[in-house]
């Protein structure tokens, strides 16, 4: 669910976050031989998403930085937090620059999801 609603937002439309074109629920990792030995063992068969490719994407760094990317990256993660998914693991490292105008937010392994956005939350 929220899934369809953040691919609807402006995080998407406006570049971002990189375009999500689906999942894959509970792969067998036998289906794949060698890559996906190390789920063989797990409790729970691993899931997957498919996110947009992004050629010739570099990490922000003190070469590529400009202050407009700065103001590119603050307006994104405004919209992601608009959203209602707080990323928690705001870094330049989870930057990446994609033809050196687009700035993409990436690794949201620690982000958190909210239906309804209270007082707290906003204030975040």
């Amino acid at each position: 669910m929220r899934i369809v609603i953040f691919s609807n937002s402006a995080c998407v439309t406006v570049g971002f976050v990189p375009f999500f074109h689906g999942f894959i629920d509970r792969i067998d990792p036998s289906d794949f031989n060698q890559q996906l030995n190390y789920f063989k063992k797990d409790e729970f068969l691993p899931r997957a998403i498919i996110l947009e490719y992004l050629p010739a994407a570099e990490r922000l760094n003190c070469v590529n930085y400009s202050d407009d990317l700065f103001r590119y990256a603050v307006d994104g993660i405004k919209q992601i937090h608009k959203a209602l998914i707080p990323h928690h693991d705001i870094y330049p490292k989870n930057l990446l620059v994609v033809s050196g105008s687009r700035i993409v937010w990436i690794d949201f392994d620690v982000a958190m999801t909210f239906q309804d956005m209270d007082i707290l939350e906003k204030a975040y």
